[in-house]
């Protein structure tokens, strides 16, 4: 009797143990049109906080818990993809670009906005204009190019930084 206690006692650890077992989960992210990988990537493992990123190279590797079964995938440009994983240790995922999310944004020294939010003056010159023009430096080429913006060389010494002036 005492015997058959101990195999059940054991038994019902062992049964415990690989109850609370995690399973590792690798894979590569990639755009459907191209077929190039996608750094930077969200991998969440959906229902939780749980999630890692992509790596340069578009792979991933995420610790699943037991029991969970769907990890969700999101990044800018492309459509949020939620996918079952099963019982599969590899799965590798296909994201398809939204054309309808990405809208005009204005980079700004102190954060991004979207261009009809904002309430001042926005400039931009394009690399067009700046491309053929005989000048020696960037600085130079930029002058006259964008309103409210001022660009003087202080004096005529060579490696000398221009003054930017934006009013």
């Amino acid at each position: 009797m005492k015997k058959l206690l101990q195999s059940l006692f054991l038994l019902t650890f062992i049964a415990l143990q690989a109850i609370g077992q995690e399973r590792t989960v690798t894979g590569k992210v990639t755009d459907k049109s191209d077929g190039s990988s996608l750094p930077g990537v969200s991998v969440i493992i959906k229902g939780t906080n749980l999630g890692t990123q992509t790596s340069a190279n578009g792979t991933y590797s995420i610790n699943v818990p037991a029991g969970r079964t769907q990890l969700e995938f999101a990044f800018v440009g492309y459509v949020r993809q939620t996918l079952n994983i099963g019982s599969s240790n590899t799965v590798n995922v296909t994201l398809i670009s939204d054309q309808q999310q990405l809208g005009e944004v204005v980079v700004m020294g102190y954060g991004t906005q979207s261009r009809k939010d904002v309430t001042g003056s926005v400039a931009s010159v394009s690399g067009e204009k700046l491309k053929n023009q005989p000048v020696q430096s960037f600085e130079q080429a930029l002058a006259g190019k964008a309103a409210g913006v001022n660009i003087i060389m202080p004096n005529g010494v060579l490696n000398n930084p221009p003054v930017f002036r934006i009013r």
